[in-house]
């Protein structure tokens, strides 16, 4: 079964989940200290049951955020993750030929695979983004802020994941060996669109130099979405069979990006989605993810407040830090195609 992987059918809306009728933010919470701009920073004072509640509440609306923005990328990765993670990871591939069992013939020994050195070292990067709460929206109780302010705290974390595992492969220099064009052979641009997609799965097992093996996903744009859609399940609009397809035996799936764009501080940050015209043919074969496909996870939205004291809950400034790394080689993974326009 072929996996269709976009916004759309993913995102999730959940409800806000807030306080019972009646609570009022200014009578949980104080002015503690103020910091060097003269900003006074608040901390919950009563009832000791509150700080859980503000903790709960805003870890639900921040996931909820992450819901509304799903994440794409994982089919195309090997992800590991371990909060033991130092500041960079060595890459040590496991020989160069992987792990083979061989038969232990009489008088025979095992032969051992080892852990070969690597001079890859995958840097793990820290992103963070604090979240300052007005004093405005304890004193006039405004719930309303919060859920908007901590909700695209969640988006914004997983627009960020997509674009780092997704962006590699667009922003590649693809040569001869890994580049398909547009096919003109069929009767209708879904024909054409099979046959060209079909040229890429041989280019990408017919080259010597990195042999791309199936099953692949396809990367493409929202705008060729259905069209691809059609190519690959042999699907006409109405239900109608135009043609007979099996590239299901070798597409997994099919992820449709557009990228994303935010605005903070009055600067607008915009991650590139895939080019319309444009399709990436990526392996994900088992093998190859484990090689060239790695995501190395430390933590995800980890939360810092300025006082450390677990028992007080400093409202007005946090940090929420993701740590990531990551090693992929498009090259050694991915095919760009150049779809038919007509």
């Amino acid at each position: 079964m072929v996996k269709l992987l976009t916004k759309e059918s993913l995102a999730v809306r959940r409800e806000p989940r807030g306080f019972k009728p009646g609570v009022k933010l200014s009578e949980h919470f104080r002015p503690a200290q103020v910091d060097g701009n003269g900003r006074f920073v608040m901390e919950i004072v009563q009832p000791e049951d509150f700080g859980a509640a503000w903790t709960t509440r805003q870890r639900y609306e921040i996931d909820a955020g992450r819901d509304e923005e799903p994440i794409l990328y994982e089919p195309l990765y090997n992800t590991i993750r371990d909060e033991n993670f130092g500041s960079s990871v060595s890459m040590n591939f496991i020989g160069p030929g992987g792990v083979v069992f061989n038969a232990l013939l009489p008088g025979g020994e095992t032969r051992f695979a080892s852990i070969g050195s690597s001079s890859q070292v995958v840097p793990m990067v820290d992103y963070t983004v604090g979240l300052e709460y007005s004093e405005r929206m304890f004193v006039y109780n405004e719930f309303w802020g919060l859920e908007i302010f901590e909700r695209q705290a969640g988006i914004a974390s997983n627009a960020l994941l997509n674009h780092l595992h997704l962006f590699p492969f667009l922003d590649a220099t693809y040569g001869a060996n890994n580049q398909t064009a547009a096919s003109a052979v069929g009767n209708t641009l879904e024909q054409k669109y099979m046959h060209t997609i079909e040229d890429a799965i041989a280019s990408a097992q017919s080259d010597t130099t990195n042999r791309r093996n199936g099953p692949y996903y396809l990367l493409v744009s929202p705008t060729n979405f259905p069209t691809v859609r059609r190519a690959v399940l042999g699907n006409m609009p109405g239900g109608g069979v135009d043609m007979t397809s099996n590239l299901g035996n070798d597409i997994q799936g099919i992820i449709s990006y557009n990228g994303w764009s935010g605005e903070m501080a009055g600067e607008t940050t915009v991650y590139p989605g895939v080019t319309a015209g444009k399709a990436y043919l990526i392996s994900v074969n088992g093998a190859l993810k484990m090689r060239y496909a790695l995501s190395l996870i430390k933590f995800l939205l980890r939360n810092l407040r300025g006082n450390p004291d677990v028992s007080r809950l400093v409202a007005q400034q946090e940090v929420l830090w993701n740590s990531v790394g990551l090693y992929v080689n498009p090259l050694a993974l991915a095919e760009e195609i150049t779809l038919p326009v007509s």
